[in-house]
Protein backbone atom coordinates (compact mmCIF):
# COMPACT_ATOMS: atom_id res chain seq x y z
CA UNK A 1 0.00 0.00 0.00
CA UNK A 2 1.43 3.54 -0.95
CA UNK A 3 0.41 6.35 1.79
CA UNK A 4 0.17 9.77 0.01
CA UNK A 5 0.88 12.99 1.69
CA UNK A 6 -1.65 15.87 1.41
CA UNK A 7 -0.60 19.34 2.25
CA UNK A 8 -1.87 22.63 2.23
CA UNK A 9 -2.43 25.88 3.32
CA UNK A 10 -6.11 27.10 5.55
CA UNK A 11 -7.55 30.32 5.99
CA UNK A 12 -10.75 30.18 8.49
CA UNK A 13 -12.68 32.83 9.28
CA UNK A 14 -15.74 32.62 12.30
CA UNK A 15 -16.43 33.57 16.07
CA UNK A 16 -14.90 30.66 17.23
CA UNK A 17 -13.58 33.34 20.03
CA UNK A 18 -14.61 36.59 18.93
CA UNK A 19 -18.42 38.11 18.70
CA UNK A 20 -17.67 40.13 15.88
CA UNK A 21 -16.87 37.49 13.30
CA UNK A 22 -13.66 39.54 12.84
CA UNK A 23 -10.92 36.67 13.08
CA UNK A 24 -9.33 34.50 10.88
CA UNK A 25 -7.28 31.47 11.72
CA UNK A 26 -4.52 30.58 8.93
CA UNK A 27 -2.11 27.74 9.20
CA UNK A 28 -0.77 24.68 7.96
CA UNK A 29 -2.99 21.27 7.47
CA UNK A 30 -1.11 17.49 6.39
CA UNK A 31 -2.88 14.26 5.68
CA UNK A 32 -2.10 10.84 5.12
CA UNK A 33 -4.28 9.03 2.75
CA UNK A 34 -4.55 5.53 5.09
CA UNK A 35 -7.02 4.09 2.59
CA UNK A 36 -9.60 5.95 0.19
CA UNK A 37 -11.81 5.84 3.08
CA UNK A 38 -9.76 6.59 5.80
CA UNK A 39 -7.77 10.18 5.97
CA UNK A 40 -5.49 11.22 9.23
CA UNK A 41 -3.55 14.36 9.97
CA UNK A 42 -2.60 17.49 12.02
CA UNK A 43 -2.60 20.78 11.76
CA UNK A 44 -0.82 24.29 13.27
CA UNK A 45 -1.90 27.68 13.55
CA UNK A 46 -0.05 30.50 11.79
CA UNK A 47 0.53 32.60 14.88
CA UNK A 48 -0.44 30.26 17.17
CA UNK A 49 1.48 27.99 20.51
CA UNK A 50 3.54 25.74 18.52
CA UNK A 51 3.71 23.45 20.98
CA UNK A 52 0.23 22.68 20.10
CA UNK A 53 -0.86 20.62 17.00
CA UNK A 54 -4.52 19.84 16.39
CA UNK A 55 -5.19 15.96 15.36
CA UNK A 56 -8.10 14.84 12.83
CA UNK A 57 -9.00 11.60 11.71
CA UNK A 58 -11.55 11.46 8.82
CA UNK A 59 -14.36 8.44 7.57
CA UNK A 60 -15.76 8.68 4.18
CA UNK A 61 -19.45 8.62 4.83
CA UNK A 62 -21.80 6.16 2.76
CA UNK A 63 -24.42 7.90 2.70
CA UNK A 64 -26.50 10.28 0.48
CA UNK A 65 -27.89 11.91 3.28
CA UNK A 66 -27.30 15.97 3.60
CA UNK A 67 -25.80 17.00 7.14
CA UNK A 68 -26.32 20.46 8.43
Amino acid sequence: MTIQDLIGDYSVSGSNQDETNQITYKGIVVYKCITKDILEGFWSEKHGNPLYLGTEYCLRMKSNEQLN
